[in-house]
């Protein structure tokens, strides 16, 4: 689904195999300063080409998807981004796309790479994760502002 003309947003589900996987997963949803870069590779099923300023584009509607790659170096596509969530934060597609709640996500990465590249000597990190302690202190700060 597009948020915006020149983007994909989508979200796939990860079914629970067993306790054991990725057992840092679970810590990282819904933290939005722990992402990866992603590689999408699909095949189209219905597209069109347009001329779009001159120049001829392909554009996808519908896609088969064949992989989906978690990166922790740079992707082909350096705006890309992934991270996890869980199913209670998220809403209906649709609506989380209409309202910018992919935007501002994607937005606040953008923001948050940048800063740790004028940190890093101008290398940009394209994914990231924070601290076991970060993730405690943030859900403790969430959970006081609910009691508030």
């Amino acid at each position: 689904m597009n948020s915006r003309a020149e983007s994909l947003a989508f979200r796939y589900f990860i079914p629970k195999i067993s306790d054991n996987d990725v057992p840092d997963v679970a810590d990282m949803a819904d933290d939005i300063e722990s992402y990866f870069g992603i590689s999408v590779n699909h095949t189209p099923t219905k597209s069109e080409k347009v001329s779009i300023d001159g120049v001829d584009v392909t554009m996808v509607h519908e896609s088969r998807l064949i992989e989906i790659s978690m990166l922790s170096t740079e992707p082909a596509v350096k705006s890309t981004y992934g991270y996890f969530a869980t199913m209670e934060s998220c809403n209906e597609l649709k609506h989380d796309v209409e309202t910018g709640v992919f935007d501002l996500r994607g937005k606040a990465i953008s923001i948050h790479r940048k800063i740790t590249a004028t940190e890093n000597n101008g290398v940009v990190k394209y994914s990231h994760q924070t601290s076991d302690y970060d993730r405690a202190a943030a859900k403790f700060t969430r959970l006081l502002a609910k009691l508030a």
